[in-house]
Formats: C-alpha cells, structure tokens, sequence
C-alpha cells in the first residue's frame, strides 16, 4: 500500500469516529508526539504555549476593557 492510499485510509476511518473519540484521538495522539520531543524542545515548545496564552488572555482583557 502505498503512503497516499494509507493516509486516505486513516482519514476515513477518523471520520466516521464519534465526536469524543476524535478528541481523545487528537489528545492521545499530541501527548504523543510532545513526549518524544527532546527535552531541549519540550522546553521550547511550553515557552511558547504560555506566551501565546497570555497573549490571548491580554486581547481578551482589552476587549473587554478589563484590568489584569
């Protein structure tokens, strides 16, 4: 089977899971690929998140002309 026709196949079958076994899959499947991170990048990648998060948290604060 070639790589193409694979991928296909496992888009498939992910569509006609349900909805919380979607989310599960998504979940199982980024803690996954988070743990083989090297530590170095795992460290990167946390360093990241939480400035995205407060980033959203200031736009949200400003938009509703709130003080943090």
């Amino acid at each position: 089977m070639f790589p193409a026709e694979s991928r296909k196949n496992q888009i498939r079958k992910f569509i006609k899971l349900s909805p919380v076994a979607r989310l599960l899959w998504c979940l199982d499947a980024g803690t996954e690929m988070f743990s083989n991170l090297s530590p170095e990048k795992q460290k990167l990648y946390l360093e990241m998140k939480n400035a995205e998060k407060i980033k959203r948290k200031n736009r949200l604060a400003k938009l509703l002309k709130v003080s943090l």
